[in-house]
Formats: C-alpha cells, structure tokens, sequence
C-alpha cells in the first residue's frame, strides 16, 4: 500500500468535492428545552413580579398587615421581585445559547442571583 496515493485521493478528493457546513444536531429533549425554557421563564418572571409587587405594596400599604412575620414574608417579597427582574435575561440565554449582555452586566447578574439565595435560604428557615 502506497501512502502517497492514498493522501493523494484524499487531497483529490477534498479539493473536487463541496461541504455543506451544518451544525451538528441536538437530541430532540435539548431542542425542546431550548425552546421550553424560554416560555417557562417568561411566565415566571411575569407571574413573580406582579405577585411579589402585590404582596409588598398590600404590607406597605395596609398598617394592621405591619407584623414581624409580614415584614419577613414583605422581605423575601423583595428578593424574589429581584431575582424576577433577572430571569428574562437568562430566557434569552437559553434560547439563543449566548450571553449577548457584555461581560460587565453578566457578572453583576451573578452576583444578584447569588446574593438572592442567602436572604432566601435564611428566611425560608424562620
């Protein structure tokens, strides 16, 4: 065997044929969640500010509603509104696969959701 006929061929071969350039294809679970994951987040994102607004502006508003365990439950209120506010930028980071936000905002939407997870932890316990 001659291997200098054999790369010749394949050199031949590469040069005289034309590629399609494709991306390689995802299991259908993964399509379905790249798509999915974006809805779900929305709705939640909505759902999360309108209640987590309701529920801060009812202990705000109402004096007899200004209780220890109100105040506690207005708190967390506030950290979910926050963590509210940051899911639509990850819906557009699962459905495009990207972070298009630049890396000065991707690191202070990190820090918010990770200092969103101690308030949560802490007062879920009380």
């Amino acid at each position: 065997m001659n291997y200098t006929n054999i790369d010749y061929d394949v050199a031949s071969t590469m040069t005289n044929a034309t590629f399609l350039l494709t991306k390689p294809t995802k299991p259908a679970g993964e399509v379905l969640l790249q798509h999915l994951n974006p809805i779900v987040f929305s709705v939640a994102a909505v759902l999360g500010f309108i209640g987590n607004l309701l529920v801060i502006i009812i202990v705000v508003a109402d004096t007899q509603m200004r209780r220890s365990i109100n105040t506690l439950i207005a708190i967390l209120a506030v950290v979910d509104l926050l963590f509210a506010v940051s899911l639509p930028f990850y819906a557009v980071v699962h459905a495009t696969g990207t972070w298009p936000f630049g890396s000065a905002f991707c690191k202070v939407s990190h820090l918010q959701i990770s200092t969103d997870q101690l308030p949560q932890t802490v007062l879920s316990n009380c």
